[in-house]
């Protein structure tokens, strides 16, 4: 369903159908049908929806990481690589952030 999804999303964008953060409703059509020819299910748009978010993510955790210096991609294993103390500090430096980010002031 995944590879369906990405390969509609991607023409979607390349047809200029994503304007200002959001889809059109064509691109929705467009990978209802792409998931039907590529996994032979039929989808509906709430499942694409949660499918497409949760894709998201995992894509704006794997961009943060590949950003950080030292980390880099090994295609074989189709994974991040870098070496356990960079691992340390990277984790070291989220536990902050999220406690910042969750951190009010009265």
């Amino acid at each position: 369903m995944d590879a369906g999804l990405i390969e509609a999303l991607v023409e979607g964008s390349r047809l200029g159908l994503k304007e200002n953060n959001i889809w059109d409703d064509k691109v929705w059509t467009m990978v209802q049908k792409a998931v039907q020819e590529k996994a032979f299910i039929q989808v509906e748009r709430s499942h694409i929806d949660n499918r497409y978010r949760s894709l998201r993510k995992k894509y704006i955790a794997f961009d943060l990481v590949k950003s950080k210096s030292g980390f880099g991609w090994d295609p074989s294993k189709k994974t991040v690589t870098t070496s356990d103390e960079a691992w340390k500090i990277f984790l070291e430096d989220l536990v902050i952030y999220l406690i910042l980010y969750n951190l009010t002031f009265s």
